[in-house]
């Protein structure tokens, strides 16, 4: 790695938990547009829920660290507070949702899978551990994604208006 690589690599390294390229390409590798539509769908109650409105939270990211911003949600079932990561803007909660599926270990099989399954509804059993409900929620999104027909967003692109081909 030369030096000018370092400087754009190693803070990739530390915010996605990773020391090697190869592991780094897997983690950045995004998933299927209708399985993020999906989860937000699902996640913010089609944009409904409390978390949402007060704080741009669209895929119900829980919160673990007092010191940062967060809403409580409710009591969990040993008595503890449950909260969520309240966000400054939804490109905030965007982005730290693909870091959040890019980083920890609970999603290590999903990423995996993404990398060679090619149909995102195949994808969606390696998220179980995404909710609390496991299958069901699983179910849930599948449902709701072919429902909704969320898969025909799978082939769009963004298109740079500036970007011209010669």
């Amino acid at each position: 790695m030369r030096k000018t690589d370092s400087i754009f690599l190693l803070p990739l390294f530390e915010t996605y938990n990773c020391d090697q390229i190869p592991e780094l390409k897997i983690r950045l590798k995004p998933h299927a547009a209708s399985i993020v539509l999906g989860q937000a769908a699902l996640e913010s109650g089609w944009g409904s829920s409390r978390f949402f409105k007060e704080g741009n939270n669209v895929f119900g990211i829980w919160s673990y660290n007092a010191g940062e911003d967060r809403i409580q949600a409710f009591v969990g079932r040993d008595s503890t507070n449950i909260y969520v990561r309240s966000y400054s803007s939804i490109e905030e909660s965007v982005n730290d949702y693909f870091q959040t599926i890019a980083r920890v270990n609970a999603y290590k099989e999903f990423r995996q899978e993404r990398l060679t399954i090619e149909k995102p509804l195949e994808l969606i059993p390696f998220l179980n551990r995404y909710s609390e409900l496991g299958e069901i929620y699983t179910d849930k999104l599948k449902q709701l994604i072919e429902t909704n027909d969320l898969t025909k967003y799978d082939s769009y692109v963004i298109k740079n208006e500036y970007f011209v081909e010669e």
